[in-house]
C-alpha cells in the first residue's frame, strides 16, 4: 500500500490534487500500532528511478513522512534498498536516493 499525507498532496498540486476515488478501506494501520482515517484514493503516475509507474495512493492526515512506498509496491518492482548508501534500486533503472532532504 502507498500512502500519502493530505498537506503534501496539497502541497504538490497547489491545493488541487487529482480526482479522488472513496476507498473501500476506512482505515490504515500504521507501522507503530495506530489506525489513521482513509480520507480517500488517487490515481497517479510516479516517477521513480528513471521508470514511471502508475499507482493507487491512500490519502490520510497527520502522517509523519510525506509518502510512504508500500511493500506491495517495492516487492512488484524488484526494488533493493541499501541502507548503507541510502539509495533505492528498481529493476532496469539507476538507483534513486531515498532519503530525507
Amino acid at each position: 500500500m502507498f500512502v500519502i499525507d493530505y498537506n503534501h498532496l496539497q502541497e504538490l498540486y497547489n491545493g488541487i490534487p487529482p480526482i479522488k476515488h472513496t476507498s473501500s478501506s476506512r482505515v490504515i494501520q500504521t507501522v507503530s500500532g495506530e489506525q489513521s482515517p482513509i480520507i480517500c484514493t488517487i490515481t497517479v503516475t510516479l516517477s521513480v528511478a528513471g521508470g514511471t509507474y502508475p499507482c493507487e495512493l491512500r490519502v490520510i492526515k497527520g502522517l509523519n513522512y510525506k509518502a510512504v512506498l508500500g511493500r506491495s509496491f517495492l516487492r512488484a518492482h524488484g526494488v533493493v534498498i541499501n541502507l548503507q548508501t541510502g539509495m533505492l534500486g528498481l529493476e532496469d533503472h539507476p538507483p534513486n536516493t531515498c532519503m530525507e532532504e
